[in-house]
């Protein structure tokens, strides 16, 4: 019966250990998802920082584009040329 006993304690132990085992092994696989979920994240936020900083460059550039527009629409000889030039129709004639 101590033999029994003796046994038992051992393989309890050992189930311990395996247990305690495989929580560790989950712990860090849940770290190492973190970790690639940051890399993701950190990625997709550089990706959209570009897109933002193209964006405001091509808003820039509408807005000088508008600001020569204007120009061309209050001075009526321009406005003239680029009709006829370009085909444009004007919302005078």
């Amino acid at each position: 019966m101590p033999e029994t006993i003796g046994r038992q304690a051992a393989v309890f132990w050992q189930g311990l250990v395996l247990v305690l085992a495989m929580a560790v092994i989950m712990l860090l696989l849940v770290f190492c998802m973190l970790i690639a979920v940051g890399v993701g994240l950190a990625n997709e936020r550089t990706k959209l920082l570009d897109v933002m900083l193209r964006l405001k460059q091509i808003e820039a550039a509408a807005a000088a584009d508008k600001a020569i527009v204007e120009t061309i629409k209050r001075n009526p000889r321009l406005t003239e040329v680029a009709s006829d030039r370009f085909g444009f129709a004007t919302r005078d004639r």
